[in-house]
Order: structure tokens, then sequence, then C-alpha cells
């Protein structure tokens, strides 16, 4: 939307980082994201929204966020290496004579905005232990007894890669998120992941001398919006039969166009993803009634969210399309013919009961070495195989069901083939 190209001009003086649309705006969908609405007649529980931002140093990430925070005048940040899973969750204390729970940043923002700065000082255990607190918006301690509270956070997590090196070492940028978060359903739960390289922006825009213009959206402006939509109540959230079925339709092509294998889109999922961005997007332009109270979700807000995800998930230090079809290929064989020549049906039970496989395992299997490494030279080359550590290698699924077919081909005494050799 041109109006938003309005926005980022002042936030660009705000802020006096430049070409960081992208960032502003997954900074922007968090603090403008509501608490619930309703979606296909159903309540969206957590309807705010969660970002990641993750980018090389001095890219701009913290400054920018420090600063919107200051405009805003609303959120905290807090630094990831200096809080442990108790201060950000919460955990008992000792006073005096009894123990107290002492709730943490989390949960003591509750229905506002925290930062997590320098999220790479969180080890990954700690951001897997925070899991609950994450999809159910309740912050939970157990030690004698069970203590609840409510964490309905939006939450923006900023960080440089977890190895020690930069987004452009990474054949795929979106392999530095798995790094970073760890577990699949971890990763799941951001709702927009942002990275940032030091090469997105060119030399001459850094050095750019910072000329003060005046602001149009002034602090009280932005702020007093984004109270607006902390405020909405679900039935305050219109999201009209057309955008419904463009958040379905977009969900969709989403779902099959990304690998879930790093699930930031989730086919299940990603409707609600969509929906939730598109109520942000709605509330940051303010489109509302006549009354000033309603959020009224168009198509042109899912359109908008859509070429937004579309364009952050094909960025050069992102990659995740590119990384994705190249997951998605390997649901399919390459030159089965030459795949059949290799596998005899004798091979088939062993490679079948396999769960990983070494040039040793598949020698055991096929009897000699120069013929073992001509399998596996041909498996991997036709999307067979795919490696896991050094000379180790997985089947890929397309294999696996391969195998299963051959098997149903397979008269009885193929199937009694003697595997007491194999050593698995």
């Amino acid at each position: 939307m041109q109006k938003y190209r309005e926005i980022v001009v002042d936030y660009e003086q705000i802020t006096g980082i430049y070409q960081r649309e992208d960032l502003f705006l997954g900074v922007d969908l968090c603090f403008h994201s509501v608490l619930k609405f309703n979606f296909q007649n159903r309540p969206v529980i957590k309807g705010w929204v969660e970002t990641l931002v993750i980018g090389d140093t001095r890219t701009g990430k913290t400054a920018t966020v420090t600063n919107l925070i200051n405009h805003f005048r609303l959120g905290e940040i807090i630094t990831g290496e200096n809080v442990s899973f108790a201060g950000l969750v919460g955990g008992i204390q000792q006073l005096a004579d009894r123990r107290a729970v002492q709730w943490g940043k989390i949960p003591l923002a509750d229905r506002r905005l925290i930062v997590i700065d320098e999220v790479s000082g969180l080890n990954i255990e700690d951001i897997g232990r925070m899991s609950g607190i994450r999809s159910s918006g309740i912050a939970e301690i157990t030690k004698i007894q069970t203590e609840r509270t409510l964490a309905r956070t939006r939450q923006i997590w900023l960080s440089n890669p977890r190895r020690p090196q930069p987004m452009s070492a990474h054949s795929y940028g979106v392999l530095a998120v798995k790094d970073l978060i760890g577990r699949p359903e971890d990763i799941a739960r951001f709702d927009v992941i942002v990275t940032c390289a030091s090469r997105d922006v060119a030399e001459n825009i850094y050095n750019k001398p910072h000329v003060r213009k005046k602001i149009k959206y002034t602090s009280s402006i932005c702020r007093n919006l984004i109270l607006w939509a902390w405020s909405r109540k679900p039935s305050d959230v219109v999201i009209s039969s057309e955008t419904e079925k463009l958040i379905l339709k977009y969900a969709t092509m989403q779902g099959e166009k990304y690998s879930s294998g790093i699930p930031i889109v989730e086919p299940a999922e990603q409707r609600i993803k969509l929906a939730k961005l598109s109520v942000a997007a709605a509330a940051r332009f303010f489109s509302t009634d006549d009354s000033g109270e309603k959020i009224i979700v168009k198509p042109e807000h899912i359109v908008f969210v859509y070429q937004y995800l579309e364009k952050i998930y094909s960025n050069p230090s992102f990659r995740y399309d590119e990384w994705s079809e190249r997951q998605l290929g390997k649901k399919k064989l390459g030159d089965i013919e030459a795949v059949n020549l290799l596998i005899e049906n004798r091979y088939v039970i062993p490679l079948l009961e396999s769960e990983l496989l070494n040039i040793t395992d598949v020698e055991h299997i096929v009897g000699n070495r120069p013929l073992a490494n001509s399998i596996i030279s041909t498996l991997r080359l036709e999307g067979c195989l795919q490696k896991t550590g050094p000379s180790v290698y997985k089947k890929t699924p397309a294999f696996i069901d391969y195998l299963r077919d051959r098997t149903r081909g397979m008269t009885d005494k193929e199937m009694k083939i003697n595997t007491q050799d194999v050593p698995f």
C-alpha cells in the first residue's frame, strides 16, 4: 500500500535506519495485533503476533526497535544474554520463612509488548521451555503446587545468528533460524520472521547524512492508534466473507509452496497466521467504521500481508522459497529407471529397514565397496538419500515410498531374503 510508504519515511526519520521496510513492517504488525478475534465462526484465542528478526550485527535491528519503542512510548526491551528462563517466565523466590512465586517479564507484560534482544544468549533448552507460555498465553510454574497467570504478551525477538558467521555464509538463511531457535514447534510459533543482512543495504546508504524532516505520524498519533488496537474486543473485529475466502486461498497457496521441514509455513495453521496479520494490518491502517470502534479487515489487507510474506520469504538473506523448493523436490525421485537398474530385489528389504546408512552398511548389503559407492552416488543424485552427517545418509520420503512399492511387487521368496549379516 502506498500509505505504508509514507509511514516508512517517518520511521526512517525516527530511527535513522534506511531501506529496512521489511523490518519496520515486521515490528509494526506485532505492535498493532489484537488479543483475540473470531475467524470462520470460531474464536482465535491467540490473536497477538510474535515476530523474530534475525540478522548480521550492525544492521539496525536493535536501534530500529528501541527508537520505535521510544516514539510509541509503549513496550519494553530486555536482553536475552542477561536474563534467565526464570527472569522471562517466573520462578520461586525465598522470602524469609516462606516461598513465593515471582513472575517474569513476559507475564508481567500481559496484554502489552516486550522485546527480547540478543536471543542467541538464550540456550535452546530455555527457548523450548517457553513453548507453553508462547502457545497458550498462560505462564505456569509447578513446584509443590501449580501457579498460573495470564501472559498474552506480544513479543519481538531480535538476534544475530547463533553461529558467529554472517547470514551470507549460510546457503539458505532460513537455516540460521533453525540453528537459533531449535525445535520445529518453537519456530512455528512465530508469525513473522525477518532477516537482515549487511548486504541488503548499499554502503552509501549506511553513510547517508541524516536530514531531519517534519514527522507526519507523531508520537501521540502512533501511541493512540496502538492503544486503540490493543483495546479491541473480539466482537470489534470484522472479517468479510470475501476477505476470509482470500485468506484461505493464500494459505493454501503458501502451504503448497513452502516446506514445513522448517515450519515457518505450516499448512494446517497458515490460515490463522494470515488472519492474525491481516487484522493487525487493518488496525495499522485504522480501517474502521463510522463509530471508530470496529476493525474492518478488507481484501486489500490480506493482499498486503500476503505480498509482504512472499517478499521476506524470498529475500536473498532468507531464501525460504528456494530452500522449500529443494525440500519439496525430494518428495519426487529423479531418474527412476536408473534407480531400478541399481536396486535389485534382494536389496529392497535391508534398505527399507535401515534408518540411517553409510558406505559400510551399503557394502554389507551389496557385497563390494565399488558397487556400494556407485549406489550411494546414484541414490543421492536421484533424490533418494539426504546427507545427515559425515558419510551418513537418511532415506528421503520419496525413496521410502519407492521401496515400499517395490515390496508389493516382490514374491514371498524374495521377501524372505536372509538379512542376518546386515548390521541393522
